[in-house]
């Protein structure tokens, strides 16, 4: 389950090995941790991965 949590300052992009169940259980707490309104779970590593890319490219 890979998450990405958006905000005003950042984009920080998380990567997750966990069951969508846990995942269920935890996202609320990682929104507050980070200190977020609203974050975007996707289930599986395509996106991650792209969005990696990009940054790599951008240094």
């Amino acid at each position: 389950m890979k998450t990405k949590m958006t905000s005003a300052k950042a984009e920080p992009v998380l990567l997750l090995h966990t069951t969508p169940d846990l995942m269920e259980k935890v996202k609320h707490q990682l929104e507050k941790l980070i200190e977020v309104e609203y974050a975007n779970y996707t289930l599986g590593s395509d996106h991650y991965l792209e969005l990696s890319e990009r940054i790599v490219d951008v240094d």
